[in-house]
C-alpha cells in the first residue's frame, strides 16, 4: 500500500495498518486516523490484539487503542503466541501474559515460542517442556 502522507504503508491486520515515516513506525485505522503514534524505532504486525514495538533498544507491547500496555523494558520480545509472549532481559528468557505478568520467570538460558500448547526452555543444559497450564511436563538432560 502507498499513502503519500507516509513513506510506507502496510496492509490492514486486525483492523490497523502499520505506517512508517522518517524511520518511525505507528498505526492507522481504516479511516486513516493515527491510532498508534509514529514514535517507535520498529513495530511488528498486530497479533492476538497486541503489537510488539521497539524504542531506544527496548521492547514492549501496544494494544489496538494505542496504549503501551506492557512497558518497553525488554531487550527483545517475540509476538504473542497462544496467549503468551517470549521475552528476553539480561540474557535470560521467560514468558509474559497479556497483562504483562511474568508467568514463566526470566531465568532460562534459551526458550522457544509456544506451539501446539507447548513451549521448550533450556537452563543449565537441561530442557524443560511447559504446557499451557504452565506446568513442567517433561525434563531432558
Amino acid at each position: 500500500m502507498n499513502n503519500s502522507q507516509y513513506d510506507y504503508t502496510w496492509e490492514f491486520i486486525e483492523g490497523l495498518a502499520r505506517v512508517q515515516k522518517d524511520n518511525k513506525y505507528g498505526f492507522i485505522n481504516q479511516q486513516g486516523k493515527e491510532v498508534v503514534p509514529l514514535q517507535y524505532d520498529y513495530a511488528d504486525e498486530f497479533n492476538e490484539g497486541f503489537v510488539r514495538v521497539k524504542k531506544d533498544y527496548k521492547w514492549g507491547f501496544v494494544n489496538k487503542e494505542g496504549k503501551e500496555v506492557i512497558p518497553l523494558q525488554y531487550d527483545y520480545a517475540h509476538n504473542f503466541s497462544e496467549g503468551f509472549a517470549l521475552v528476553e532481559k539480561d540474557d535470560k528468557y521467560g514468558f509474559i501474559n497479556p497483562q504483562g505478568e511474568e508467568v514463566i520467570p526470566l531465568q532460562y538460558d534459551k526458550a522457544w515460542d509456544f506451539s501446539d500448547g507447548l513451549a521448550w526452555v533450556n537452563k543449565a543444559k537441561k530442557l524443560f517442556l511447559f504446557n499451557m497450564m504452565l506446568f513442567i511436563i517433561l525434563v531432558r538432560d
